[in-house]
């Protein structure tokens, strides 16, 4: 009922990050789209560095190292577009298809495999997860590589689609299976 010491800090801390990200959006729909996209990259990456305990975070095993490249990916691709501000689109995918997209298996994959009792299995190295999660990669490189090749921008779309499509089917059939396993621990 009452927050622990510290929290109404953390919590103003974090919306005045909030604060910032949306006010970058004005700047940047009033002209000045180079500094909006800048502000927003570097509020998030001075955020994710200040409140992610990355020393702790050295942990080993598979859903560490790609939680640790999701959150990578997400301030980067900000940047990126910030730097490039004409190939927006197709830099906004590094942060997109990279860090959400990765972010959100990552997540998927603990959540799942806790609730099924696998939590030993989180501990290994999973080679599989960082295959899924180098097929992602390739498929944002692909992807943004598309804009900056126009002569095969078209083949480039498409394989970058079937890569996120093979990551994904990949994906599945490692982790779903779990959520019909029932969790043996009370």
């Amino acid at each position: 009922r009452s927050p622990p010491s510290g929290w109404w800090f953390a919590a103003g801390r974090a919306g005045g990050v909030g604060i910032l990200i949306l006010l970058s959006f004005g700047v940047e729909a009033s002209g000045w789209p180079t500094a909006g996209m800048g502000i927003r990259a570097a509020t998030l990456a001075l955020w994710l560095a200040y409140e992610v305990p990355w020393a702790r975070a050295r942990k080993p095993g598979a859903v560490a190292g790609v939680l640790r490249l999701a959150l990578v990916l997400i301030p980067a691709g900000l940047l990126l577009t910030a730097l490039r501000p004409s190939y927006r689109v197709a830099l906004l995918h590094v942060t997109l298809m990279g860090g959400l997209g990765l972010l959100t298996l990552v997540v998927a994959t603990r959540v799942v495999m806790g609730h099924g009792g696998q939590l030993e299995v989180l501990q290994g190295p999973n080679r599989w997860l960082w295959g899924v999660a180098s097929l992602v990669v390739l498929a944002v490189t692909t992807r943004v590589s598309a804009d900056f090749l126009p002569r095969i921008q078209a083949s480039h779309y498409i394989h970058a689609a079937l890569l996120w499509a093979a990551a994904l089917a990949w994906w599945s059939f490692r982790v779903l299976p779990g959520v019909l396993r029932k969790d043996p621990t009370p």
